[in-house]
């Protein structure tokens, strides 16, 4: 379950990220949701950011998609929307 905590560290790292960081950071989470130390390393070199606070974005965004599927499919849809419409 997301707590306040992770949904609001999560919407500050999604604030401060560009549209473009965001849909690689999507597609990096579709494709490998717990990258290696090595794999997390390229991907924050492709977004420039650090590896500690990608990290934390990959544990976040965790946490928010196994709330999400815990969620009515109604809601799930709404959640996504608010959270990657920019992308």
């Amino acid at each position: 379950m997301a707590t306040t905590s992770t949904t609001s560290l999560l919407l500050r790292l999604l604030q401060q990220l560009s549209t473009q960081q965001l849909q690689l950071l999507a597609a990096a989470f579709k494709l490998c949701p717990e990258p290696s130390a090595q794999q997390l390393a390229a991907i924050a070199d492709r977004v420039s950011l650090p590896a500690d606070r990608l990290q934390q974005w990959f544990d976040s965004r965790k946490v928010l998609q196994e709330w999400i599927q815990a969620q009515p499919s109604i809601i799930a849809e709404d959640i996504m929307d608010m959270f990657y419409q920019q992308c």
